[in-house]
């Protein structure tokens, strides 16, 4: 079943990473896109959803400056880091 529909990118998305976090906490999700964009997610551990400023989720970042399609991304919440690569 479908619990959530979240709307950012322009294009189709290629690959998706979690930071850590266990059943309690919140963590962030990152998003690449063939939009050559990358886009950065609150998880709220409680509802189990993604969540931003208002009622529609909306990224809490927006990271360019890549001229091909984002086909890797990892991050890290605990250092602090977002790494993409494209070709």
């Amino acid at each position: 079943k479908i619990v959530q529909i979240v709307f950012g990118h322009y294009g189709v998305v290629t690959c998706l990473s979690r930071s850590e976090c266990n059943i309690t906490s919140d963590c962030y999700i990152a998003s690449g896109s063939a939009d050559c964009t990358v886009l950065l997610w609150h998880w709220n551990a409680r509802t189990q959803t993604i969540v931003g400023e208002s009622e529609a989720p909306a990224p809490r970042a927006t990271l360019t400056g890549h001229e091909q399609p984002v086909t890797a991304v990892v991050i890290s919440a605990e250092l602090g880091l977002v790494v993409s690569g494209s070709y």
